[in-house]
């Protein structure tokens, strides 16, 4: 009797042991995976705040390239610097369009940064790294490439830094992208100028205009019957944007027109 209570005793301690080993393991492994978990969701916190900046970022860089390219076919319209010099007046007034500038995509993408980094730089930004992002835009010009209808830039200078406790991230995207023409309303002027040589063999304004506006239908087209000095006879065409673009205090059309040679 005195043995088995003996036994009984010794039992009932392994016992004690093994639950208490049990429990300190589970407790330990809780308390490392819970800080793996805190990791995990430190980590997680930083790199959505570091995404965010860089989404706010891309969009200034949109709303600024958007401005930029309304302002650049606006320029390059009125001016008619999109005709291969010496540009031809008809009557002194109308300019002729008789053959698409064969600098016109460099003279594009020209503007085209001047105007970005003028509206990028308007922006009052209070963040730290969109002023830098600034300063790095005022002081380098960003790479862009115009080919026709669509322009596309590449802006370098961003650098995110995000810390939470020990943890540190610095982020450094470059932020490159492209926008049609065509996503804003507009043609390019290549295909103006293919239309406007196949549209004018019509025999009268509306069958003009009726061509225009299926080549053109980013514009409203009038074409009006002139005469030539010689009483010659010829059609001056008026191309007016679909769509408002938002220039300075109001919205505002593109207008330009050109004789078809």
């Amino acid at each position: 009797m005195p043995v088995s209570g003996k036994k009984a005793s010794v039992e009932t301690v392994l016992l004690v042991f093994l639950v208490f080993f049990t429990t300190s393991a589970a407790l330990f492994s809780f308390i490392k995976n819970s800080d793996r978990v805190e990791s995990i969701i430190i980590n997680a916190k930083i790199l959505d705040e570091v995404y965010d900046s860089e989404r706010i970022a891309k969009f200034y860089i949109a709303d600024a390239a958007e401005n930029a390219i309304f302002k650049t076919y606006r320029e390059i319209s009125g001016s008619s610097q999109y005709i291969n010099p010496p540009v031809k007046y008809i009557n002194n007034e109308d300019p002729e369009f008789s053959e698409l500038n064969s600098r016109l995509d460099e003279i594009f993408k020209e503007k085209f940064i001047d105007n970005f980094k003028a509206e990028f730089l308007r922006y009052d930004f209070s963040e730290r790294y969109l002023k830098e992002l600034q300063n790095a835009v005022r002081d380098n010009n960003p790479e862009a490439n115009f080919d026709g209808k669509s322009i596309h830039i590449i802006v370098e200078g961003l650098e995110i830094e995000k810390k939470w406790d020990d943890v540190e991230v610095i982020y450094k995207p470059e932020i490159s992208t492209s926008f049609e023409l065509g996503r804003y309303g507009l043609e390019g002027f290549e295909d103006v100028y293919n239309a406007s040589r196949e549209c004018k063999k019509r025999e009268n304004a509306e069958e003009i205009e009726s061509c225009l506006e299926e080549k053109l239908p980013g514009f409203y087209i009038d074409a009006e019957e002139k005469t030539r000095l010689n009483r010659e006879s010829y059609f001056l065409i008026t191309l007016l944007s679909k769509k408002e673009f938002f220039a300075g205090n109001s919205f505002e059309r593109i207008k330009f027109s050109f004789v078809p040679a």
